[in-house]
């Protein structure tokens, strides 16, 4: 019977791994995006005349989130709701997606 020896996890293991790519590159468009976003309110909200409290609080406004349910949402993911929690947030997140897009369609958008 040959044995062989254990060989121990090296730092490089993720980078062999697809999916592993695949997580960095779509985390990159995310952030990609949200980084566009902001840019946007914060320049329509510059030409529309607005205080710099108020332009510089969208930044605050979108890390709140994340800050309050991060640590929630982790644990109800580790104990099994994993699948279900990514699924509910892609469609609340389509559903803002859709819902901002028809709002700016019809031009009902207030300048501030």
């Amino acid at each position: 019977m040959v044995q062989t020896a254990a060989v121990a996890p090296s730092l490089r293991d993720p980078l062999r791994n697809a999916d592993f790519w695949v997580l960095v590159a779509v985390q990159c468009v995310t952030n990609v995006c949200v980084w566009v976003f902001v840019v946007a309110v914060q320049w329509t909200l510059t030409v529309s005349g607005e205080s710099s409290t108020v332009i510089a609080s969208v930044q605050t406004a979108l890390a709140i989130p994340f800050l309050l349910l991060a640590l929630p949402m982790y644990v109800w993911g580790e104990r099994g709701a994993g699948q279900m929690l990514m699924q509910g947030a892609l469609l609340v997140l389509a559903g803002a997606a859709v819902a901002a897009a028809v709002i700016a369609s019809i031009g009902d958008v207030p300048p501030g």
